[in-house]
Parts: structure tokens; C-alpha cells; sequence
């Protein structure tokens, strides 16, 4: 007796795409399984990218919705999913390119895991600069191995909407991914799913990973950061109260008895040495002792990541992305205390 397959609409919001979107349609084209169909939210580009998906719809089933205004990547979405009659949506971005046994590992998942839905790495391509190369190793990765999420984890429990995917009729019972937000509606949709008291859970697979092509220049890099941590503070402030912080096992503060406010990031490297500055010029100059010792430990950290991954040639190299480091770390930072005194709930 045959196992039913479940049927995949593949979801792509585009615009201004024509340098990458050929990558994502020669992709899925020699996928082993073929998408049911794909969705394609056209936004009005300057380039060529009509073009291109108008010559790839010859020969792969795409549909194309065109939007009279540029749309946010969020409601491109909502708009392309309420046009599907899959019973699985998978999101993917115009600058990704799924390996050939993408779909076919979406398959297997949903047949061997019962999860309401999965998400796996997203690793870089063709990468050509040097902040390329840096997100290729940090950017997008989330955890490190197969795992079911049946309850929220803040900045874990996600998956990005490069390489996610989702029950139709669930993406429906909560509405989507909020429109109003340009940056981390992922992380807002998959904090939903998991804190609606309805049992819905994410899997992270390791064997469903998608190549993300990285084209950033330094403008780019710091307009990332800068808004995608602006937008986190939205996150923490309309879900702290669902936070625990603990050490080890051992629960430090619960927010759900507390009513201590979280309005910061305390994984933030930046206010790591901030706090570290401050003692130095408060306490004793002997406090620069643990901030240098600090930053060699990241220093170490970094180059044996890039090490391992054969991006970093020497010594020379490591310095550099110790500066990309540590550079994020200061915008996310100054976007992270903007956040706070503009951002407000959406």
C-alpha cells in the first residue's frame, strides 16, 4: 500500500531579483520531486526579473501574481498563500537555491515527523566578499542539530523564510506572517505557532538545507543588522513574559511571576563590554584585565570557527572578521536601543 504524498506549493515573493532569481528557478527545476506549483508575488521591478520568471513559466507550473505597488515581503507572502490549494506552503527567497533534493526531503519529513512544520539551515553561495563569507559561517545558521520545538525558544525556536515551511491550514488559523513587520516576521510567526496553546510544533532538520546567495557590501551588511535588531526588540517586548533566563538548569528569573521588565538582549556582546567599560572606569582599571581576556576569548573563537571552515587563510583574515564581529555587535547594539525608544508593538 502506497504512502499518499503530500502536495507542496512553493511560495516566492520578488523584487529587483534578476540577478539571483535565475539561481532559484534553475533549482527547483531539476529538483528529484517537482513542486505542485509555484507561486511567484511579483512586486514592480526595474530589471529584468519578469523576464525571467515569465521564461522559466514555459517550463515549470508558475503562477504569477503581480502587485499593482511594491508589497512588504510579509504580505507578499499572505497574498501568495491565500492562492494556494497545497497542503503544505514552502517559502523560499529570490536569492536562494535549494539543492536537488530539496522537496524530496521536505517529503520524508512530513511522513517520518509529525510536525506542523520544518525549517533547516541556510547556508551561503557563491559567496564573494568578505562579508559574504562572514554570513556564510554566522549569518543564518540556528541550531545544530535535529530538533522537534514543542515550545517557544526566543531567537531558536524559527526558522527564516529562505527555507521554511508550513501547513496551509495552519498558516491560515493564524493569519500569516504579520505584514506590518519587514524584518523577523519569521521569528513572529513561529513565536505564534509555538505559544498558541494549540500543540504545534517546528522541526529543525539538518538534511533540509538551503544555499542562500550572499551578494553584501558593507552598506548592506550594517542596513541588516541595524533593522534586524530594531526589530527584535519588538519580539522581546511582546513575548517576555513567556521568557525564562537560566543557568544551567537553574531558573534565574521567570518573567511570567515577575513583573521586572526585559527590555534588553543579554546575549548582546556589545553590552558584555559596555558593562565590562564601565567597572573599568567605576570599580578598578585591574576590570580591564577580564575585557581583554574577553576579547581574546572571542578572537579565539572566531578564528577556529573559520579555521574549521577553511574561509580564513591566515591570521590576517581572522582579524578581519574579528572587525565584522565586532562591528555587528555595535550596530545591532545601536539598532537594538533604537528599537527600544521607536519601536512600538504592531
Amino acid at each position: 500500500m502506497s504512502i499518499p504524498q503530500p502536495s507542496i506549493s512553493v511560495i516566492i515573493p520578488v523584487y529587483n531579483s534578476a540577478k539571483t532569481i535565475r539561481y532559484t528557478l534553475a533549482a527547483l527545476k531539476n529538483q528529484i520531486f517537482s513542486a505542485d506549483e509555484i507561486i511567484i508575488g511579483y512586486n514592480p521591478s526595474k530589471d529584468e526579473t519578469l523576464a525571467i520568471i515569465e521564461e522559466y513559466s514555459k517550463i515549470l507550473n508558475i503562477k504569477i501574481i503581480k502587485f499593482e505597488k511594491v508589497v512588504g515581503p510579509a504580505e507578499a507572502r499572505n497574498i501568495c498563500a491565500a492562492q494556494t490549494q497545497s497542503e503544505w506552503l514552502a517559502f523560499v527567497d529570490s536569492d536562494c537555491a535549494p539543492f536537488e533534493n530539496w522537496l524530496e526531503k521536505i517529503k520524508e519529513l512530513t511522513i517520518k515527523i509529525n510536525a506542523d512544520c520544518y525549517t533547516g539551515p541556510v547556508i551561503g553561495y557563491l559567496p564573494e566578499s568578505v562579508f559574504d563569507k562572514y554570513q556564510n559561517a554566522f549569518g543564518l545558521n540556528i541550531v545544530a542539530e535535529d530538533k522537534l520545538f514543542n515550545r517557544y525558544e526566543i531567537f531558536k525556536s524559527f526558522g527564516h523564510t529562505a527555507n521554511f515551511i508550513v501547513k496551509r491550514k495552519i498558516f491560515e488559523k493564524l493569519q500569516g506572517f504579520n505584514p506590518q513587520l519587514f524584518y523577523a516576521e519569521d521569528h513572529d510567526f513561529c513565536a505564534r505557532l509555538l505559544l498558541s496553546n494549540n500543540n504545534y510544533t517546528l522541526y529543525f532538520s539538518n538534511e533540509l538545507v538551503m544555499r542562500h546567495i550572499f551578494r553584501t557590501d558593507l552598506k548592506k551588511f550594517l542596513h541588516s543588522v541595524f533593522f534586524y535588531n530594531y526589530a527584535h526588540i519588538y519580539l522581546i517586548r511582546k513575548y517576555y513574559k513567556r521568557f525564562t533566563i537560566k543557568f544551567g538548569n537553574r531558573i534565574i528569573v521567570d518573567f511570567q511571576t515577575t513583573k521586572m521588565p526585559m527590555l534588553i538582549n543579554i546575549n548582546n556582546l556589545s553590552l558584555k563590554l559596555i558593562i565590562l567599560v564601565l567597572l573599568c572606569i567605576a570599580i578598578s582599571k585591574l576590570m580591564i584585565i577580564p575585557l581583554i581576556l574577553y576579547l581574546l576569548k572571542i578572537n579565539t573563537k572566531l578564528f577556529l570557527k573559520f579555521n574549521k571552515l577553511s574561509l580564513c587563510e591566515n591570521y590576517g583574515q581572522s582579524y578581519k572578521f574579528l572587525l565584522i564581529y565586532l562591528l555587528e555587535e555595535i550596530i545591532g547594539t545601536t539598532g537594538h536601543l533604537c528599537g527600544l525608544l521607536f519601536n512600538r508593538k504592531k
